[in-house]
């Protein structure tokens, strides 16, 4: 039997902004020309004017917008940090290309029971939902990847989704329902991670709407928790061994209650279904090791650059650039096409495949079947 493979996800807006200041700029050795404001940290000591002498900020501030209150600084920042994002994008795409991606679960419904018409809860003042308990594993990451909505009436349904670290909603949505006594489903991507930054290490999530604004009563369906693990009973309320849910009401509040006063019904689904995924998640361990991504970046943003002075949207020609062979700047990016494999081109290959993260501490679901815990090659 093949060993099973795993591969992670990871949030790309939280890992680029991580590794953001890995890589540096110079400050503008002119003083009286352009200065930067941020972007001057280097955690590895490597700046990016040193990918090629024509990156120098005179010659960036000679192809940036010329407009009243021009921000220099925050336009390159966004340039800085769409080129992180599209190496990043790289590293992900060529780990997807040299391995099978798998989930450990994937798009799979909380129960497939038909709701029953006449099971209906009336509205009572109280939040309705239900409780996540997420894998305290390191590395995994749950998400309700859709939502549904059962009940009496058609209009807005607004679901909250709170953590019991913090007081006020990690997010919420106004659903627009138009098929009454009928499940409609809507699309959330909602992540529920064990840890962030805008929650707490454990707890518990709570995905619910209050009754009090609800156009319509609920419609229940009943509940086979030995369907929903699919055949793997975990024991009441666990819907499988990486997630337990369980259906809940409790009176409503301004924002979060006090959990401790939630009343647990298994035999009642609020109107609410929820189709859910478990993936591993690479994020913590890229943001923990931003390091090793350094030279790919490095190359990344230089080479991105060199390409928009030579197309120099904005017209205005420098006096370094005026003598620049054009023909020879894309040479020195990709280098000799026909032959030995040169340029900078090539160097963002080479780290490319250098770049490895270290997942000792990952999910042990997410591990290969190696015996020392797994070394990934970089995308």
């Amino acid at each position: 039997m093949p060993c099973p493979f795993f591969i992670a996800m990871f949030n790309i807006e939280t890992v680029a902004n991580a590794v953001l200041p890995v890589v540096g700029w110079r400050q503008n050795i002119d003083s009286s020309g352009v200065q930067l404001t941020e972007l001057t940290t280097s955690e590895s000591k490597l700046y990016f004017q040193g990918v090629h002498p024509l990156i120098t900020i005179e010659n960036l501030d000679s192809i940036a917008p010329k407009h009243s209150g021009f921000d220099f600084t925050a336009w390159l920042k966004n340039k800085t940090r769409d080129s992180i994002i599209k190496a990043l994008t790289t590293w992900q795409e060529d780990k997807q290309e040299e391995y099978s991606a798998r989930s450990l679960v994937e798009n799979n419904v909380v129960y497939d029971g038909a709701g029953k018409l006449s099971d209906t809860e009336p509205n009572e003042g109280k939040f309705a939902g239900f409780e996540f308990n997420v894998s305290k594993d390191k590395g995994l990451i749950t998400l309700i990847d859709r939502i549904s909505l059962h009940f009496t009436q058609t209009g807005d349904y607004t679901v909250y989704l709170y953590h019991s670290s913090r007081t006020t909603p990690v997010n919420q949505i106004t659903l627009t329902y138009t098929t009454a006594n009928q499940v409609q489903w809507f699309t959330l991507n909602w992540e529920l991670p064990y840890h962030s930054i805008t929650v707490d290490v454990g707890g518990s999530y709570y995905v619910s709407f209050k009754q009090s604004e609800a156009p319509g009563e609920a419609i229940n369906n009943s509940l086979d928790w030995s369907v929903l693990s699919q055949g793997n009973y975990y024991g009441v309320g666990h819907w499988s061994q990486f997630l337990s849910v369980a259906p809940f009401t409790v009176d409503e509040t301004a924002n979060l209650w006090d959990i401790e006063k939630n009343d647990y019904d298994l035999t009642k689904s609020h109107g609410l279904n929820f189709e859910l995924s478990v993936k591993c998640d690479y994020t913590q361990f890229m943001v923990d090791q931003r390091n090793i991504f350094r030279n790919i970046i490095y190359y990344q943003v230089g080479i991105d650059l060199l390409r928009e002075m030579i197309h120099n949207p904005n017209s205005r020609i420098n006096r370094g650039q005026g003598s620049v062979n054009i023909q020879r700047i894309e040479y020195e990016i990709d280098g000799d096409t026909q032959g030995r494999k040169t340029g900078l081109r090539s160097d963002f290959e080479r780290s490319l495949k250098a770049a490895k993260i270290t997942t000792e501490g990952l999910s042990k679901h997410c591990l290969s079947c190696q015996p020392k815990g797994n070394t990934y090659r970089s995308i």
